[in-house]
């Protein structure tokens, strides 16, 4: 699929795997590596554009899971290893991809993400290519791929290089292009790189005070087109609307939520069941995605039996699946799986002509949707069965889904980059309603919503109203002020010099036993600008200057965390560049069981973090290989080990053999653990997106740079509950309560205790939770071997804490919101672990006040199945194999398809399923007679 081109490990393109082969490369490639004649730069611009042009020929094409990476990306690849190929890359974009291409814009997305970081220089030759082109319509296509780039680095480098590419020219430029005499495509794209832009807040401060310097603000006039006919514009008027709302606004203007009339919308697209970007209209009822990312999200209303029945107004013509999913549907959009990729939905696209199911396809003979299509989406659940139409033509009927579940499903929907579509469910009446059906209910007159839950918040809003929700006036704030000291830092690193001097300082100067110091480590790096490439090597160069000894432990922990944070910040090219030979010889001899722990364990966390990138994986894996023992097998025994640091050093190591460096003589973890008397564990499908959970569900770790959330199996709703966590690390975690209303959002540093959903414990920063606002306790702070005691007594609507046995005052704030509906949660912020006890073994210090008190593991139940925790890579393989079969029984999925039906001779049936039709599904004809075939042939 496009939007999974090429499938990543944790962010990185795949097709680097290929970057170090010979196999499938162009010889004409080899003569840009010498002096840059006048020929060799005519070569190269018509090999860049001959590439180019091959990778649009494809892309529309391959809906495989994960294809091979075409030719003509791995030698783009290659070439735009070095300055003068990115920057050639750039101009053959700008010149060769067409304006009329549905998925122009994913393909210069896509071949700049799969090119190495650029150089400040060539930053700054790209915003020189300006005067290139004028803003006539006969320069349309130049100027909105233009944008289109300008957008793309300032999302990929957000931050004081984002500053330096909005220049006053760029800038200029982009506000000039939201005059109305513009050609729609270079608005669109020139509103979404302004948006882009303003994610670094002093380019948004500098984009808002150019604004009100204009005698009027385009934005305004380009609003009023939301609602157009035209829908390239109606997109710009979506995009307008957006900028007004969440960047640049405005103390004349309302927000657009104050002004839509929803008295007759009752059912809108759920603004808390949805992935970290997507866009959704005021009213609900529209969503557009501008991320980078396969953005989903489900409707409010879900639906359990009878013949449901909604529509979709295609605004864009690229790729989105939109269908039915249950609860269960998990959206990955960062590995590009939405709705139609599991078990769980079904879902249709119409730009590649594909249903999708388990994420795999099956072809439809419908023409390509186009802006204005109407897509209907049909649910019958008495029957099992999912229609869908395009523009009142149905489809034939389908019935895999039913295989996995047979209620419980919502209208649900994913969007690939530059996408927009509206939704239907019967607030007003349908363009193409089903006829051929009896009672078919629309969404609209059964559902209900309060004027509260119509809202659709502006983010800032919403967040602002997280950190305003106040427990007491004088409480921890969420968001302080960047202390002084980290804004002069920030200015330092400005200039290599200061940049590299940061890098040694930190090695240096954070102490080993600080709980938070690889936290500030981090801190201070992500606040910096990326480094040139000199400066990553200079910092490589440092490891000679200590040693292995355990004197040395905190420079040498400091310089893995180093290692590690640039691992991650820059995967891709930048980071193969970074593990040198010396780097990995370093980082693999620290796994020495003589080590200090700390640089064991953050040796391994920066092994992780290079194999982000696969290039770096399989030199890592194969200098494992050559080992005469692999180090991470004997660190793995340290899994259950009284030393909590070497038990942390146990979970990393046991996590890389499963999920990165796997050995042909290991089995996986989860096909040793014995789950026997485990009833209750960590959800892995109610989890945010990278943390870390162990095969018997009980450990879980974060060494993300997010605030990683996680909800467990059983849910609560009356009675007097408790359960404990053994803490393993001492610093930032909030564990406690929560319902399926609080929402993670690990990116913005939102968990459990941030919402008025949810109550948290934080024994590091001696402090309690709810609704983003803390109230200080009195317990001393946690340490590695602590038990953290949390008890919920629904019935007298209280919660207690206790640490190590000693119990907390009664906390009820979370009531004045929510009665019952709860489940044990945690969030946890980088290098953060801990293990939960349900009650599958005795507890430590259980409550002794209280009469009737309950443990999960004797009430709840978990099926085999359902106790399995797979490591990452193979629960995505098992979405790509989920596999349905050319020539099985469109109806029944299992038997194969060898029955015509007469007279209308459609085929795609088995015999069993045949004998209980009156009707031809496809057709809604008669059955007069079958004819038994020899093979089967789709319809």
């Amino acid at each position: 699929k496009p939007h999974k081109l090429w499938q990543r490990e944790m962010g990185v393109c795949l097709c680097k795997d290929k970057s170090s082969s010979d196999s499938g490369q162009d010889d004409s490639v080899e003569t840009f590596d010498g002096p840059t004649s006048t020929r060799s730069k005519h070569s190269l611009s018509e090999t860049v554009d001959r590439l180019i042009r091959e990778t649009l020929d494809i892309i529309g094409e391959i809906v495989e899971n994960e294809p091979e990476p075409p030719a003509s990306m791995m030698q783009l690849h290659d070439i735009t290893e070095r300055p003068t190929g990115w920057l050639q890359l750039v101009k053959s974009l700008i010149n060769v991809v067409p304006l009329e291409h549905p998925m122009g814009p994913n393909v210069i997305l896509l071949l700049l993400d799969d090119s190495p970081l650029p150089t400040k220089e060539s930053m700054l030759q790209t915003a020189d290519m300006i005067p290139q082109f004028s803003h006539g319509r006969g320069f349309a296509r130049r100027n909105r791929n233009f944008c289109v780039i300008l957008g793309c680095l300032a999302d990929r480098l957000a931050g004081p290089n984002s500053v330096a590419i909005l220049s006053d020219n760029i800038l200029k430029y982009l506000l000039g292009n939201l005059d109305e005499d513009t050609n729609p495509d270079v608005m669109l794209f020139s509103l979404i790189a302004l948006e882009k832009f303003a994610q670094t807040s002093e380019n948004k401060a500098t984009i808002k005070h150019s604004l009100k310097l204009l005698p009027n603000n385009p934005l305004v006039a380009l609003e009023r087109h939301i609602n157009s006919r035209d829908f390239l514009m109606r997109q710009v008027g979506f995009c307008a609307r957006w900028c007004l709302d969440n960047y640049f606004t405005l103390d004349t203007r309302k927000y657009s939520y104050e002004m839509v009339d929803l008295t007759s919308v009752n059912v809108m697209l759920n603004t808390k069941d949805v992935s970290e970007y997507l866009k959704i209209s005021p009213d609900g009822l529209e969503a557009r995605c501008d991320a980078y990312s396969f953005e989903s999200v489900r409707c409010t209303f879900q639906v359990h039996a009878g013949c449901w029945y909604y529509e979709v107004t295609i605004i864009t013509p690229g790729v989105m699946q939109i269908g039915w999913a249950t609860k269960e549907s998990k959206f990955l959009s960062r590995e590009g799986y939405g709705i139609g990729d599991d078990p769980h939905s079904m879902a249709f696209d119409g730009c590649r002509q594909l249903i999708w199911y388990n994420a795999q396809s099956i072809t439809h003979d419908f023409p390509r949707w186009q802006a204005g299509s109407t897509l209907g989406c049909l649910l019958d659940l008495d029957n099992q069965e999912i229609v869908f139409s395009l523009n009142g033509v149905e489809s034939k009927v389908f019935k895999q889904v039913f295989r996995s579940v047979k209620e419980g499903f919502f209208a649900a929907a994913s969007f690939m980059s530059f996408q927009q579509c509206r939704f239907n469910f019967g607030a007003t009446p349908f363009r193409f309603p089903p006829k051929q059906r009896g009672d078919v209910k629309n969404f609209n007159d059964f559902a209900h919503l309060s004027p509260h839950d119509k809202i659709v918040l502006p983010r800032h809003i919403f967040l602002d109203q997280l950190r305003r929700l106040s427990v007491k006036e004088d409480s921890c704030s969420l968001e302080p002020e960047p202390p002084a000291s980290m804004m002069q830092l920030h200015d330092i690193t400005e200039r290599p010099t200061g940049w590299l001097q940061l890098v040694k300082s930190l090695i240096n100067v954070v102490p080993l036993e600080h709980p938070m110091g690889p936290n500030v480590i981090l801190l201070l790096l992500d606040d910096s600008p990326l480094p040139t490439k000199e400066s990553m090597l200079q910092t490589a160069d440092m490891i000679p200057q200590f040693s292995h000894g355990r004197g040395f432990a905190r420079r040498n922990r400091n310089f893995c965390v180093i290692l590690g944070c640039l691992a991650d910040r820059l995967a891709g090219p930048n980071s193969v560049a970074i593990l040198s030979d010396n780097i990995l010889k370093y980082l693999l001899g620290n796994l020495d069981e003589d080590t200090n722990p700390d640089v064991m364990l953050f040796s391994l966390i920066a092994l992780e973090k290079f194999a982000q990138t696969s290039e770096n994986k399989a030199t890592i894996k194969h200098s494992l290989k050559l080992l005469p023992n692999n180090p991470l097998v004997a660190l793995e025994r340290h899994i259950n080990s009284r030393d909590f640091l070497m038990r942390q050093v146990g979970f990393c190591a046991r996590w890389c053999l499963d999920n990165y460096f796997t050995l042909d003589t290991r089995k996986y973890s989860y096909e040793m653990v014995d789950l026997t008397s485990v009833n209750v564990m960590l959800n892995t499908k109610d989890v945010s997106e990278y943390l870390k959970i162990s095969p018997d569900g009980l450990e879980a770790r974060c060494d993300a740079y997010s605030f990683e959330s996680v909800r467990c199996t059983f849910q609560v709703h009356a009675g007097c509950w408790y359960y404990e966590v053994t803490i393993i690390t001492p610093g930032v975690m909030q564990i406690g309560w929560a319902t399926k209303e609080s929402k993670f959002l690990s990116r913005e540093g939102y968990g459990i205790g941030d919402d008025p959903h949810s109550m948290a414990f934080d024994g590091c920063r001696q402090l309690i939770w709810y609704n983003a606002q803390s109230i200080t306790h009195d317990f001393p702070r946690w340490q590695a071997g602590s038990t953290l005691g949390c008890l919920l007594d629904l019935d007298n609507q209280e919660i207690v804490f206790s640490l190590n046995g000693v119990e907390s005052k009664v906390f009820k704030q979370v009531f004045r919101s929510v009665k019952e509906g709860f489940f044990a949660a945690a969030s946890f912020m980088s290098f953060q672990q801990c293990r939960f006890n349900f009650g599958a073994t005795p507890f430590r210090f259980p409550p002794k006040q209280r009469g009737d008190v309950k443990n999960f593991n004797d009430f709840a139940h978990l099926s085999p199945h359902d106790k399995i925790v797979l490591p990452r890579h193979i629960f995505l393989d098992q979405l790509r194999r989920l596999s349905v079969k050319e020539d099985s029984c469109s109806l029944c999925v299992d038997e194969k398809a060898t029955v015509q039906i007469e007279p209308c001779k459609h085929r795609g049936f088995c015999s069993k399923c045949v004998t209980q039709l009156r009707f031809c599904p496809m057709c809604r004809g008669e059955i007069l007679d079958t004819i038994q075939e020899t093979s089967s042939e789709g319809v």
